[in-house]
């Protein structure tokens, strides 16, 4: 598929889709339920992150139990990140080392390139969710409005 990535239904509601394109109407919307379980399997950093960020997520509308997975993996590259500055942290950036004609390079360790692209990858999850200052910068509110579109037509 060519192009901009589409944008869900619900936030060319709320965005007022400017570009005036047609909307989905059998968009799959999956149930909006309680805030999901996190996995069992999630390390220790990934469920902290789990617990401050699900709730957050859940009232703003966005995590589902569809959405449970990308959250999960977003969750875990937080945990990624979270290992990376506790070893810069205990062992230093950097490191000696011998080269070939006996001398010493300073290097940088491997857990700093690692976490430049954990941090890549967990900024991209966040903004998936709406969690950065960008991304919430598109999306607009009027004051009052209900974002979801079916607590217009209950009330």
């Amino acid at each position: 598929m060519r192009g901009r990535k589409p944008q869900p239904t619900h936030l060319k509601l709320v965005k007022g889709n400017p570009g005036r394109r047609p909307m989905n109407e059998n968009e799959p919307t999956p149930p909006r339920e309680e805030i999901p379980a996190a996995p069992a399997h999630l390390t220790a950093n990934a469920r902290t992150a789990w617990e401050r960020l699900a709730p957050l997520l859940h009232g703003m509308g966005v995590l589902t139990a569809a959405d449970v997975t990308a959250f999960e993996r977003a969750c875990e590259c937080y945990a990624e990140i979270r290992h990376c500055q506790t070893v810069i942290e205990t062992l230093g950036g950097t490191y000696e080392t011998r080269t070939v004609a006996n001398g010493f390079m300073v290097r940088a360790r491997p857990e700093v390139a690692q976490l430049a692209d954990a941090d890549r990858r967990f900024r991209s999850w966040v903004s998936e969710f709406g969690l950065t200052p960008a991304a919430r910068t598109r999306i607009k509110i009027e004051p009052g409005k209900s974002v979801d579109p079916i607590d217009s037509y209950f009330t």
